[in-house]
């Protein structure tokens, strides 16, 4: 779902998952990915799910990378009925989540 302009409130949010069971990674990115599908009453520039290539060892499993036009956005998104299910049924197979969220400048 796009909206809006990239403006001096937007926010990029990354979250990084790594799961117990690798064979468990297609099913993760799955669920996540129908998140990108929409979630009514919230606007985003970007949605962005990656797995990762293998190509280094103790690497996260999936990355999730979303840009919101702004923090009320990020908020809406992260209490979501959709995305708190998401969550909630990805739990048993996450060992560890990284995630981050940071203003993003205006593009001049």
């Amino acid at each position: 779902m796009a909206s809006g302009s990239m403006g001096a409130g937007a926010v990029r949010h990354i979250v990084m998952l790594k799961l117990g069971d690798k064979a468990n990674v297609g099913k993760v990115a799955a669920s996540l990915g129908k998140l990108g599908d929409g979630i009514p009453g919230v606007k985003w520039n970007s949605f962005s799910l990656n797995t990762d290539l293998g190509l280094a060892e103790g690497n996260y499993d999936v990355a999730l990378t979303i840009e919101f036009p702004d923090k009320e956005n990020y908020l809406a998104y992260a209490k979501h009925p959709e995305h708190v299910a998401a969550v909630q049924s990805n739990s048993s197979m996450v060992v560890s989540r990284a995630a981050i969220q940071f203003s993003l400048a205006p593009k001049l």
